[in-house]
């Protein structure tokens, strides 16, 4: 928090963190970022899970009129109430931690430490990742089926292991660790490369992290597409036999045309893996043989699957989950300011 006056300049830099707020504030402020965030995007997110988890590619919009004509409009909110239960403490601990090490390495003076902000989003979203991926799992496997979470959870369970719950934690530390280190960067460095010069507004805000948020989906898009095959298999299954002769037919030989010793070779080990993971009744073991599964059977192009919808519910997600935080995190500062921050803000609001 800084105040100068001089000149008749008048700076009110509410968006500067206070390190003595309490961290209760700040877990408060994260959970109704979460929960605005998820909550608000997950019609997207389905549409993204859905067009991931089919060997077809029939694009963003035909997507979109089928689960329209299946499911209705209500039903692109399946899964909402087990993301709302884990986004809370997820968020709550990602931006209390976020702040913590922000204050740790003195990052609130309004410099730029372009490497160090990446590092405390990096740091935060570990212990969020953690927390949120056997809610993330139940919520894939809902938004993919008309089954109940606990009927859900209990397959799993039984056909699984406890340990499904947790399958794709590491590549999901791979997804998170990148785009969180991206997104808190830009958006950090956006706003002090461009600050307006009466201080950032709720617009400006929005339009620096939606940046950030676009950023980091184009640089994880890969990864997201193995994540939803390893936490959607066992749904899967009915969804492949679905298939028609024609896309079986084509499968079958877009891998015959693969010629070269090496393609061979890979797909004699993705041969054996399949026969083991139908043998165990999982199909998507670990991160290497899931990329195998998806080469083989879809081409390079099987890994960018869902990146439209992808962009249109980062970019959004970034930008409400940020920008509600802020304004939460503004309105406990208004709250609690000094009668010289008040004067000071006053007559700047008076002079703009």
């Amino acid at each position: 928090m800084s105040i100068e006056i001089a000149e008749n300049e008048i700076t009110f830099e509410w968006e500067e963190r206070d390190d003595s707020t309490p961290y209760l504030i700040h877990m408060i402020a994260g959970s109704f970022a979460g929960i605005s965030e998820h909550c608000s995007m997950l019609p997207i997110d389905t549409i993204k899970t859905h067009m991931q988890v089919k060997k077809s590619n029939p694009g963003f919009i035909n997507t979109l009129r089928s689960l329209q004509s299946n499911i209705g409009f209500l039903g692109l909110w399946k899964g909402a109430s087990i993301q709302a239960l884990g986004c809370v403490p997820a968020h709550a601990a990602y931006f209390s931690i976020y702040e913590h090490a922000k204050s740790i390495m003195n990052l609130n003076d309004g410099n730029q430490h372009f490497i160090l902000f990446g590092l405390t989003g990096a740091l935060a979203t570990c212990i969020h990742d953690i927390i949120i991926t056997p809610f993330d799992v139940l919520k894939q496997r809902q938004q993919l089926t008309r089954q109940k979470i606990n009927f859900i959870l209990k397959n799993m369970i039984k056909q699984e292991g406890l340990f499904s719950l947790f399958r794709s934690v590491p590549v999901t530390m791979m997804i998170n660790l990148p785009s969180a280190a991206t997104i808190v960067c830009v958006n950090e460095s956006l706003k002090i490369m461009y600050k307006p010069q009466n201080g950032h507004s709720f617009w400006s805000y929005l339009a620096c992290a939606s940046f950030a948020g676009s950023a980091a989906a184009c640089v994880t898009i890969p990864l997201d597409v193995i994540k939803t095959k390893l936490q959607t298999q066992s749904i899967q299954k009915n969804l492949v036999s679905m298939r028609s002769k024609d896309e079986v037919k084509q499968i079958k030989l877009e891998v015959v045309d693969k010629k070269s010793q090496l393609i061979s070779s890979f797909a004699r080990n993705y041969q054996s893996s399949q026969d083991m993971a139908q043998s165990s009744g999982i199909k998507y073991r670990n991160i290497l043989q899931t990329i195998q599964s998806i080469y083989l059977e879809e081409g390079l192009r099987g890994f960018v699957k869902g990146v439209t919808p992808r962009m249109l519910q980062q970019a959004p997600s970034a930008a409400i989950s940020w920008t509600v935080y802020e304004t939460v995190s503004y309105t406990h500062l208004r709250a609690h300011e000094t009668p010289e921050h008040l004067v000071c803000r006053l007559l700047l609001e008076k002079k703009k």
